[in-house]
């Protein structure tokens, strides 16, 4: 019988933070952004920022991937390459349509 190791507090709301509760945070900062546009660098845009750079240091703080198995360093590379990606691209069209729509 194969036993799991206890994962620790820390561990477990990193994977709950870059998983589930970073990713809506970044939804919602994106609609506030949207609907209510005050600058390229507005509080809900630098919390934007702010909760993207904690996505990747939560997964960086996940010792595993879904599957269970420990975390490879190319995987660590490739999910914080995609969060940048995406995130920047999804912050970058907030803004830029946000003042389009407050014109």
């Amino acid at each position: 019988m194969e036993s799991n190791p206890s994962t620790s507090l820390v561990v477990a709301l990193a994977r709950v933070f870059w998983i589930m509760a970073g990713p809506l945070a970044l939804i919602l900062l994106t609609l506030s952004i949207l609907y209510n546009f005050n600058g390229w660098l507005a509080p809900q845009s630098l919390g934007f920022l702010m909760v993207m750079g904690g996505i990747i240091l939560a997964r960086r703080l996940d010792p595993t991937n879904g599957e269970g198995q420990p975390t490879t360093l190319s995987q660590i590379r490739w999910h914080t390459g995609l969060t940048i990606a995406i995130g920047l691209i999804a912050w970058a069209t907030a803004n830029a349509l946000g003042k389009l729509w407050q014109e």
